[in-house]
């Protein structure tokens, strides 16, 4: 015979972590960052072009790989 356990019969609590948008989370970045206008604007400019490169993927679901492609496509462009 199985036993069910029940949530409040664990121990300790699980908390849920939140769940943030690309934008949330783009925007969470920048309200750490004290810098100057022109590395904010390059720093958004580089965010977009990463954000094109990865289409409709969400920021949560990109991979380690995908991020080394863009890094050596974008060495290759400059």
């Amino acid at each position: 015979m199985a036993t069910i356990i029940y949530p409040d019969q664990l121990p300790g609590r699980i908390e849920a972590h939140p769940v943030y948008s690309d934008d949330q989370i783009v925007q969470m970045f920048f309200a750490t960052c004290q810098r100057s206008k022109y590395t904010v604007r390059n720093y958004t400019r580089a965010i977009n072009q990463f954000r094109s490169f990865i289409g409709n993927k969400s920021l949560k679901d990109v991979t380690w790989k995908e991020v080394e492609v863009y890094g050596g496509s974008s060495l290759q462009r400059q």
